[in-house]
This record gives structure tokens, sequence and C-alpha cells, in this order.
């Protein structure tokens, strides 16, 4: 078994059986009752089951130790943060013995499966990883100033987030209500909503790296509008983003290479990902809002037909088709309202990322104005009753939202110094290089053409990936995906290949991971060492599905590519 987790330890009885019995590379032990594990100390002999995973390092054993019987929340995520530093084993062929088939676990199991979308749209990759960098450094040279959340002291303002979810033009005469005394963050596509609508937000926040972003915020026929709009972006933010609005801040989010290179504490935001629904109700956290209503924020919608706002982009000309929700992508999740609704896997990963932020969302009160997904730890408000939750609110308020507005686009905010952006392009050059060499050392050197040598080579790098979790958090960030994707295609094709086939496979997937290291390597020092201005680099203004020229290799004889089509040659051309 590559990776067994015992739910349950009780005497341990069944642990020391097992390890007996059967071939077992990882163990997680999780106990949730302190009297059980002190129990198990007199009933087996803990070092004769434990020494042999000290000893092997292609072995492991960990304990997921909690004081707390029935919290299950905390029981699910201790158990899940370490479940993900055993990728691919986890998720591809990890079992779970219920010890006494306790209904706990098995709530808590199904809700690792059912969260397995989570873990997955969470990996990044390596184009994006460069193309975030990129991104960076051309906007830290632009001298746009770093957000500063430590001005603003004490926010007595509700907040409304809006997204471009369907419900929007359903409850937009509510947010209109809410407009004049609470501060409206829009996220990403919303503001053409919204502008359609007539309200004009007080932020705007934008969170995706692509070039696509900014074509799709520069088809606002309203620029002036946009200019009157505050924006709040990442540091990854397309650089040509920040021209579509006259005054701009940089924050970063936490779990990102970015942060830990060129962050500084004021300007971090915990939460901040997958989509910029999620960056804005992080900040709002982060500006310690005590009540936050969310608008728009659907994660899922009635029919395929209608998955955004009408304001919206996604309904004009081309980006209709482009944009289609493919039937074959839906699952259904519980309405706000009751019932269920149709949702995607990347908005389900969304939604779960909410709800998990919200278990750790303290004294703030937040309200679900959305009639989209069941969001859980929210309280639904129909029009009648956020009328009367609002009017409760804001004779409390003493500050108006120019004072906010002002406290958050300080004019002493700084922007990062030449120089230090310097040291850190080359701090990250040097860094790479060295992980790059360590990793290409393990993966050349280890035996390779069984499936029992592929899972021992996946526990050599598992150490090493967690290792970088805890002491280089942005290396972490930066090459994790790029990693757990190479193992799961590997892991998924020596489990399903006939016996025969695996060495072969595993050969050419060897050579496939080293060269993909190489050229990260390669192109991590170009970006890091590019003097070309934003407006000269052809990352800048290239979407992320597109290939730029001259990084594509072409093998094929007798075939050529002409306008993005595949041509054979005739013998006359």
């Amino acid at each position: 078994f590559p990776l067994l987790v015992f739910m349950g330890i009780g005497l341990a009885k069944h642990i020391d059986i097992m390890t007996r019995i059967r071939d077992i590379s990882h163990i997680i032990a999780l106990e949730s009752n302190p009297d059980h594990f002190a129990a198990s100390l007199y009933s087996v002999d803990w070092r004769s089951i434990v020494e042999p995973y000290l000893k092997d390092p292609k072995k492991s054993l960990e304990f997921v130790l909690l004081s707390d019987v029935a919290n299950e929340q905390k029981i699910y995520s201790a158990l899940l943060n370490t479940l993900l530093h055993y990728c691919p084993i986890f998720p591809v062929t990890t079992l779970f013995y219920n010890h006494m088939g306790k209904p706990l676990f098995d709530r808590i199991t199904d809700k690792i499966n059912a969260d397995i979308y989570v873990h997955l749209f969470s990996f990044g990759n390596v184009d994006d990883e460069l193309n975030q960098l990129n991104n960076a450094l051309h906007n830290f040279r632009q001298r746009i100033p770093l957000i500063t959340i430590d001005n603003i002291k004490d926010l007595q303002l509700p907040v409304c987030i809006v997204g471009s979810g369907p419900s929007l033009d359903q409850r937009i005469e509510d947010l209109k209500h809410l407009a004049e005394k609470a501060i409206i963050i829009s996220s990403g596509t919303a503001l053409r909503a919204l502008w359609k609508h007539g309200i004009t937000p007080d932020f705007q926040v934008e969170l995706e790296s692509d070039f696509n972003t900014y074509m799709i915020q520069g088809m606002m026929e309203d620029k002036q509008y946009m200019h009157s709009v505050k924006l709040l972006g990442a540091a990854q933010l397309n650089p040509l983003m920040f021209s579509l609005f006259k005054q701009a801040r940089i924050f970063f989010k936490e779990d990102g290479a970015l942060s830990n290179w060129f962050g500084k504490p004021e300007s971090i935001v915990e939460h901040a990902t997958p989509t910029c629904t999620n960056a804005a109700l992080a900040l709002s956290f982060k500006f310690k809002a005590d009540h936050i209503f969310l608008f728009g924020l659907d994660y899922g919608f009635p029919d395929k037909q209608s998955h955004h706002a009408s304001g919206s982009v996604y309904y004009k000309g081309a980006l209709k088709e482009q944009y289609a929700v493919n039937q074959d992508d839906l699952i259904e999740v519980p309405s706000a309202q009751g019932g269920v609704i149709l949702t995607t896997t990347f908005l389900f990963t969304a939604k779960r990322r909410i709800e998990n932020m919200l278990v750790l969302s303290g004294n703030t009160k937040v309200y679900n104005c959305s009639n989209g997904s069941h969001i859980e730890n929210t309280q639904w408000l129909s029009s009648e009753e956020l009328k009367d939750a609002f009017a409760a609110l804001t004779c409390h308020s003493n500050r108006d939202k120019q004072y906010f507005s002002e406290c958050l686009f300080n004019p002493q905010d700084q922007a990062l110094e030449e120089t230090f952006i310097k040291e850190r392009a080359d701090f990250i050059s040097s860094e790479m290089q060295e992980l790059i060499s360590k990793l290409t050392a393990l993966i050349s050197k280890a035996p390779l053409s069984t499936k029992r040598h592929y899972s021992e080579l996946c526990s050599m790098i598992f150490p090493f990936i967690k290792s970088l979790s805890l002491e280089n958090k942005s290396m972490f960030y930066f090459i994790r995906g790029s990693i757990w994707h190479f193992l799961l295609a590997a892991q998924t094709h020596v489990y399903s290949l006939p016996k025969q086939d695996i060495p072969g496979y595993l050969n050419e997937w060897r050579a496939c991971f080293l060269e993909m290291l190489a050229t990260l390597e390669r192109r991590c020092r170009s970006i890091t060492h590019k003097t070309l201005h934003m407006d000269q680099d052809p990352m800048v203004n290239h979407r992320l599905c597109e290939a730029l020229m001259e990084e594509l290799i072409w093998t094929y004889q007798n075939f050529s590519i002409m306008d993005g089509n595949i041509i054979q040659d005739s013998p006359e051309t």
C-alpha cells in the first residue's frame, strides 16, 4: 500500500497487525481522542512499529494527534494539510482505514474526497509561475506603490463584495440601497455589470496574471468610468492592466512565490485565491471589516446559458462562444435558497476556499445576498431581511467612505526600490539554479523501471518538497505545481499500463521531466535578467494558452504552422 491513513488509533492493535502483514510505504495515524492514544502506549510496542519507518528513507510514519474529539473542521483541516505533502500518492492511491467504523471519520473522508478538486486546482504550472514573475517585475519597475493595510486603524463601515454571478441582476436594487453608506468592492468582470447598472464601486480587485484578463477589461466602453475607480491589483497582474485605472495599489497573495520574495507584511493578503472574489473577501478580512455583504458571488448558475450577470463581457461577441459552459463539466450543489444549482469544478473550488476562509473569520458577520450556491458559515438574506439587517448597522458607523479611501490610498505609500528589485531578481535566479541542480541529481540517479521504483522516487521527493514548504515558501509555491503535475502524470500511467510497458514509459517520462527542469532554470534566468521595457516584451501581450514562437520546437518533417494552422507541405512548396 503506497499510503494508508488510519482514521483512529485506539489501542493501535489494528496498526500493529497491518504493519506486520502488509507492505505499507507511508502511514498517517490520526487520533482526536488523547485518552485513546495514551491507552495505546500500554497496548502495543510502538517502537517496533515505528523504527522500520525511521530507518528507511523511502518510508514514513506520521502522527496527527489532536485534543478536540468532536471538532470536525479541525480534524479535517489537520488531516488534509498532512495529506497534501504526499502528492501524487494522494489523491490517486490513498487508502483510509476507519477504525471502529465511526461516522465522524466517514464524513471527514468524504469531505476530503469531495475537495480533491480544490487540491488539484492549486497546483499552478511552469508557464503561469514564470508569467507571474515577469509581470511582477514590470509592475515593480513601473513604481506602483504597495498597499499599506496598517493605515486602516478602525473600519466601522460595512463592506459589499460584488462578483459577476447571474443573481447580481436580481439583487441589484438591494446593492443600490447599500451603496451610499457601504464600501463597494468590485471583483473582476463585475465592474462592467456595475457600470451597466449605474453603480461606481469604491475599489476594483484584480488577481489574474493572464493577458486575457487585460483584454477583457480593456473592452470597457467607458474609459472615464474606469479611471474613477481605484484598483487593488495583485503583484502578478498583467502590467497593462494598471494603465486602465488612474490610481492603483499592489497587494501580494500570501500563498504565492512573490509575497516572500518581494512583499512586506502590511501588503500580504492570506487566502486570496483562486478567484478575484476570493481576493476581495480576503482583503475585507484584512481590513478587519465587521460586516460583509456578498453580491453576485454565486459560484453556480440556474442553467448553463445564464452563467454570469447580464452586463458582463461574457455575453459579448466571440467571448460568448469562448466562455460557453460545457454540459459535461457541470455538477450539482445545494442552492442558497434551497434545492440545487449547477456549478463547475473551478467555481466549486473557489466556493470551498471561501468556506474554509470563513471558518477563520472570527467575529466578522458575513451575509450572503447572492441567489447562487449555498455558502457555509454565511447567513443568506432576502431583500427584506437585508434592509432590516443593514438598517441596524448604519447607525453605528462614524467613519465615511472618503476617509477610508484616503487611508487605503495614502500618498505616503511606497513602491519598491530599483536596487532591491535587482537584488531579489539575482537571488531568485541563483536559488532556482541550486534547486534545479538538487532535483536533477535526485531524479537522474533513481532506479526507474518498475511501479515500486516509481513509488520510491516519489518517497524521496516528498521530504524535498516538504522542506521547501517549511524553509523556502516562495520556491515551494513557484515549483510545486510543475513537480506535482509530472508526478501525477506518471502515477496514473504506471498504475494503468501493462507491466512490460512501464520501463519504457518511465524512461521517457524521466527525460521529459529533466528537460522541463532545465528549461525552467533557463527561462527563469532570462526573466530575472531581462532588460526589455514592458512595451517590447512579448510575454506581456501574450495569453498563457499561446506558445511564444521562439519557444516552439517543431520536429515534424513536411509540416508547417501557418496562421495557427498545421499545413502539410506539398512537393511544389
